[in-house]
This record gives structure tokens, C-alpha cells and sequence, in this order.
């Protein structure tokens, strides 16, 4: 009989032991955090020039003739130009656009005559003249100093820009530089002469690595421009293992 009750006192015990230890493993839950890193980059530098194409062919008395400066170019440097006050974003303000201004004949056009030797020329002096502007292509280099912040490696996925004003279409193109800079290399940013723009060595890779810094050379080509007021410039940034 004792044998009997010891045994039952054990088994309850045993059971009661095991319902607790269920209902305590039921209430155990994990917490995990994930720390994806600090994610921050900034412009902290940035030049700009504008170049003219001065491919100045044009018609005039329906005769196709070029002007002497034909294939020639130049460039200005851009000063109405700054960064955000958080390094996000370049507006660039009152872009001239490139033009060139022609002397033409109106009035039924030019009158032909006979040199002495019998070639044919032309002679506009009893024309009504007038000038008139024709659009070349505007070329602008943009550039800036993108630092990495933050402490995992960054991806430049894209740079936007935003352009008020009027035009007729535009190209852009963009060259990345280092991505591992501690200091930005003279040779792609200092003394630039835009004419000669983009210079070697531009990479593909586009990850700026923390606590460094990338060059981006960005070119935009505008056709038939006449008025620009203002350009945003935006570079877009992911983390380097974000598609």
C-alpha cells in the first residue's frame, strides 16, 4: 500500500514537473537585431564648365559656307554653382547656352553676278541683310567629390539630373573615379581643363569603400538650347550588396 502511494506522489510530481517546464518553453522567445551599418555619403566638393561646339556650317544665298573658327571650341568655367546644405544634391543656376549669331540675306536672297574672268559671285549689297542665331551643341562637365561616411562600402546606382529651361534634347554620360580615395589624386580634379575631359582611368565598379571618397565627372549634352535657369544634380546611392 505504501509502495502504491509513494509511486502515485511520484508520478504526479513528474507530471506537474513537465507541464511546467512545457508552459516555460512555450513563453521563451529570441530577439535578434541586425545591424545593417551606418549608411551616409555626401558631396563634399564640386566644379562645373560649360564648352561650346562651334560647328558654325550654315546657309546663306543657298550656298553652304563654314566659318573660319569651324571645329574650334572653348570652355567657361561655372560659378553659380552649390551643394545642399546636407550633401545630397548640386544646383547649378543661369546656364548661357551656346549660339551663334550669322549675317544672312533676306529680300529673295543674294544677287549673282560675273567677276571679270567670268566665275560666278556673290553679291548682297543690294540685299536686305539680317542676323540671325543658330543653336550649337552645349556641352557641360559636372563634377564632384562623393565621401563615404558611413562604415560599410556604398554603390553609386545612378545620377539624376533635372534640367528648367528650354532645350531640345540632352545626353548624359558619367565617369566614376576611385572609390578608395583618402585624398582626391590632383591629376582629376585640380587644373582641370574641360576640353579634355573625361580622362583615363575611370572604373566601372562605382563602390566607394568607408571613409573614403569617389570623383564623378558627369557630361551632359544638350541640342537646340536656348534658355537654361537651373540643373539638379542628384547622385542616387544603395548599399554595395542592394541591386
Amino acid at each position: 500500500m505504501k509502495s502504491i502511494l509513494a509511486y502515485t506522489i511520484l508520478l504526479t510530481l513528474l507530471v506537474a514537473t513537465g507541464i511546467g517546464y512545457s508552459m516555460w518553453i512555450d513563453r521563451v522567445s529570441i530577439n535578434v537585431y541586425v545591424d545593417p551599418g551606418k549608411q551616409d555619403t555626401s558631396i563634399v566638393d564640386q566644379r562645373a564648365c560649360q564648352i561650346c561646339e562651334e560647328e558654325n556650317e550654315h546657309q546663306c544665298c543657298s550656298r553652304s559656307h563654314s566659318d573660319n573658327n569651324h571645329g574650334n571650341s572653348s570652355y567657361t568655367v561655372i560659378t553659380d554653382i552649390n551643394i545642399t546644405s546636407d550633401g545630397s544634391r548640386i544646383y547649378i543656376y543661369n546656364i548661357e547656352c551656346c549660339n551663334t549669331t550669322h549675317q544672312g540675306c533676306s529680300g529673295g536672297g543674294c544677287c549673282n553676278s560675273i567677276d571679270s574672268i567670268g566665275n560666278n559671285k556673290l553679291n548682297c549689297r543690294d540685299c536686305n541683310h539680317h542676323d540671325y542665331s543658330e543653336g550649337n551643341e552645349t556641352i557641360l562637365w559636372i563634377g564632384f567629390v562623393l565621401r563615404n561616411n558611413g562604415d560599410i562600402p556604398m554603390r553609386v546606382h545612378e545620377v539624376q539630373v533635372v534640367i528648367y529651361g528650354s532645350y531640345g534634347d540632352y545626353d548624359k554620360t558619367y565617369y566614376f573615379y576611385g572609390g578608395n580615395y583618402v585624398t582626391v589624386p590632383e591629376s582629376i580634379w585640380d587644373n582641370i581643363n574641360c576640353t579634355q575631359l573625361p580622362y583615363s582611368g575611370y572604373s566601372t565598379n562605382k563602390i566607394i569603400d568607408p571613409n573614403r571618397k569617389a570623383v564623378i565627372w558627369l557630361k551632359l549634352s544638350l541640342e537646340n538650347c536656348t534658355t537654361i535657369y537651373k540643373i539638379t544634380v542628384t547622385p542616387i546611392i544603395k548599399a554595395w550588396n542592394t541591386p
